[in-house]
């Protein structure tokens, strides 16, 4: 029994399949453009819904790729109708379970897209004037079907945006389509008419112009600035709906300033209308702008019609320099599209007309061949008058110290102006570097010197190499110089290199500038860097300049730095090097002759002192001028101090075979490269040879022991007297060295 059942069950798992329902679209009544929402339902009894898809067939074909299917208890898509067709849509919905067998299932689904049309058949009166009654015919269309009054239709019209009442009830025409009437005001308007079917609305959008029925305006005026006695011509046309008007209903008033002013008028008429030609005669009146009034009258209508004219200044000067130089040249004053020109004639004075007001002024001035010029701009300027407009002069021949000149302009505006902006040319020949040039100001400058009273300042500028301008953007003016800086040259002259400690030091040399000229009263800056040792002088007329100074207390290899400098001139930097040392210096002390026997030894007593600054060793004592066979020797010491005296003891053996001879010796004192040299006498003689007595018997008498006594006391005194008379001299020579070495101590303690 339960093997049929489970039988049972199966089958009817088996032949299940799945199925669509419930397929719906909103809106029922879908129109182009509209966005639409597709649902439905898939299922299949007790199994899942593995797969879902969606294509369109016709009129357009949209694969499930392009489907954005969704589910929420339904399934569901959006499609916006933005294709080109109406009628009947067909689509397939494909379902697809998990089931063994008969596991899919498909349907098509089909609905109909409506378009709605509109559009304006006419709009009455073809040229609308003003209280004209507007009337439009609008056609409205469903799928090609005219829609007429039986439709559920409403309608609204709007005037550039705003409402419209309607001055005649909406109706509909089978020739005319839907009439829709209202009056409109003059001028140019937007209408946008909304119709609004089942819910749904619909726009068109139309111009129209609105013209007035009686109409005089305003063609021309002959001339707008005028002298006195001059004759004027104003033209008017005037216009009834498109045609000419009744010339007896017409009336003209002109004023001239308020003033009532006497005139004559000609009509002509045309078919477009009539021209009317009113001329009158300029009165005397002030300078500056009048007003030109004219009424018209027509038909209980009203016209009036304002011009402005102007009685113009008299303009009329030269450019003439406070040299007394005439130069040529060209004013153009620009007020909005208004320009006038006045340019120099051949005489250098220009003249003519020009009306007050508010302009901006440029002028250019030239001096050619002779010399450059210059381009002024000057802004929102007041002419009320004309009088002293600019002072201007080119400065020729002028010198500058430290300046190259490339060109030199005096410019002095005589109106107000709220910036300006100059430009000024320079003479490339006298510009080594145009990359160096510098543009300077100068507030007061002197004619009669043809210099400076004050300091030049340095103003910005941009340089134009290319066309040998530089430009200024400025507020105020006086003299402006194009130059460069010149350079200073400086040539050093060292006495030496080498210095001891506490030396006095000597810089000098000379400056000259780049033409070779010799700068007087150039600062001199000497600076032994990183030693705080500095002193300042200044060239005399000759450019010339020396400064002396103490060498640093310490020994090292010092720097000199000169700087030199003068005004705008560019500075210039050289430097020496200076070695400081202690000073090395030793002295020999020796008598200048000595004297010995041959076959003797003597020793020459030799000191040394160190008359220095610095400790010195290993130096070296030799002695020639001797023949090799005599022996010597030096006690040679490896060191001695500054101030400090040593005896340098000399050993001379000398051959006993040596006869009588002279010998000029030469001490050397080898020390830090340095040479210390003594010659001294040396005189070898012969050793006496003692004489012999003849051999006899010496007999002595008997002397008596006090006289014995009394004569080897006289003896004594008398070998003691000689032996002091001896040494007084060395002892003498043995003191002035000890003076010297005191005095060469005190002298490096100081």
């Amino acid at each position: 029994m339960k093997k049929y059942i489970f039988l049972l069950f199966f089958i009817s798992i088996v032949s299940a399949e799945p199925i669509i329902s419930n397929i719906s679209i909103s809106p029922q009544e879908p129109f182009l453009g509209d966005k639409i929402t597709v649902n439905f339902n898939c299922l299949e009894e007790n199994q899942t819904i593995q797969k879902v898809q969606v294509m369109f067939l016709s009129p357009i074909e949209i694969p499930n790729s392009s489907i954005n299917l969704q589910k929420s208890n339904d399934y569901y898509f959006y499609l916006n109708l933005t294709y080109p067709y109406t009628g009947k849509y067909k689509f397939q919905i494909y379902c697809e379970s998990d089931a063994l067998t008969n596991n899919s299932t498909q349907t098509i689904f089909e609905f109909n897209v409506f378009n709605l049309s509109a559009y304006i058949e006419a709009i009455k009166p073809g040229k609308i004037y003003e209280e004209d009654e507007v009337k439009i015919f609008l056609r409205l269309k469903k799928n090609d079907i005219e829609l007429n009054a039986s439709s559920n239709i409403n309608f609204q019209v709007l005037l550039d945006e705003k409402p419209v009442s309607f001055s005649t009830p909406i109706y509909f025409d089978l020739s005319k389509g839907w009439v829709l009437s209202f009056y409109s005001p003059l001028g140019e308007h937007k209408i946008k008419i909304i119709a609004t079917i089942d819910n749904k609305n619909l726009e068109i959008e139309k111009s129209i112009n609105v013209e007035k029925s009686i109409d005089i305006y305003f063609l021309n005026i002959d001339k707008t600035e005028v002298l006195p006695n001059d004759f004027i011509s104003m033209k008017f046309f005037a216009k009834e709906r498109d045609y000419k008007i009744d010339n007896s209903s017409l009336s003209i008033m002109l004023y001239f300033d308020s003033n009532s002013t006497p005139f004559n008028y000609s009509l002509s008429d045309s078919l477009e209308g009539t021209l009317i030609d009113i001329r009158f005669k300029a009165p005397d009146a002030n300078i500056g702008d009048h007003t030109l009034k004219v009424k018209t009258k027509y038909k209980n209508r009203e016209f009036q019609h304002e011009t402005k004219i102007y009685y113009p200044l008299k303009i009329e000067g030269s450019f003439l320099g406070e040299t007394g130089s005439l130069y040529n040249g060209k004013i153009k004053f620009k007020n909005n599209n208004f320009e006038r020109l006045f340019s120099t004639n051949s005489s250098g004075y220009f003249f003519g007309t020009l009306p007050k007001g508010k302009y901006n002024i440029e002028i250019e001035l030239k001096d050619y061949p002779n010399y450059p010029g210059i381009k002024l701009i000057l802004n929102n300027t007041e002419i009320n008058y004309f009088e002293n407009l600019l002072k201007f002069d080119i400065l020729k021949d002028i010198n500058i110290d430290g300046l190259g000149i490339g060109g030199a302009y005096y410019i002095k505006p005589g109106i107000d102006f709220s910036d300006a902006y100059l430009e000024i040319v320079y003479d490339q020949r006298k510009i080594p570097n145009e990359n160096n040039i510098i543009v300077y100001k100068c507030d007061d400058w002197n004619f009669v010197k043809n210099k400076c009273n004050t300091n030049l300042q340095e103003i910005e500028a941009y340089v134009d190499k290319d066309k040998n301008i530089a430009k200024i953007d400025i507020k105020d003016f006086s003299t402006f110089i194009i130059a460069y800086r010149k350079k200073l040259s400086l040539n050093l002259i060292q006495e030496k290199i080498k210095y001891n400690l506490k030396d006095t030091a000597s810089v000098s040399g000379y400056i000259q500038d780049e033409d070779g000229n010799y700068i007087q009263d150039a600062n001199v800056n000497i600076k032994i860097l990183n030693t705080g040792i500095e002193g300042l002088t200044k060239t005399d007329k000759n450019g010339y300049f020396s400064q002396q100074f103490l060498v640093p207390e310490k020994e090292g290899i010092f720097k000199i730095e000169v700087k030199v400098s003068k005004d705008q001139f560019i500075e210039d930097i050289k430097s020496i090097e200076i070695n400081v040392t202690k000073s090395r210096k030793l002295v020999l002390f020796i008598d200048d002759s000595f004297k010995v026997y041959s076959g003797e030894n003597i020793t020459l007593p030799l000191k040394i002192i160190n008359t220095g600054q610095a400790d010195i060793s290993n130096f070296f004592v030799n002695i020639s001028g001797l023949p090799q066979d005599f022996k010597i020797i030096i006690n040679q010491d490896d060191e001695i101090k500054s101030g400090e005296e040593k005896d340098i003891p000399i050993q001379i053996f000398i051959p006993s075979y040596i006869n009588q001879t002279n010998y000029l010796l030469k001490i050397q004192l080898n020390y830090d490269g340095n040479l210390a040299e003594k010659q001294i006498l040396l005189s070898v003689e012969e050793k006496p040879k003692l004489k012999t007595m003849p051999t006899a018997k010496l007999i002595i008498p008997k002397i008596d022991s006090s006289v014995l006594y009394t004569f080897i006391i006289c003896v004594s005194i008398i070998f003691i007297a000689y032996i002091l008379k001896k040494n007084k001299p060395r002892k003498e020579k043995d003191n002035l060295l000890k003076q010297i070495k005191n005095e060469i101590i005190k002298n490096n303690l100081n």
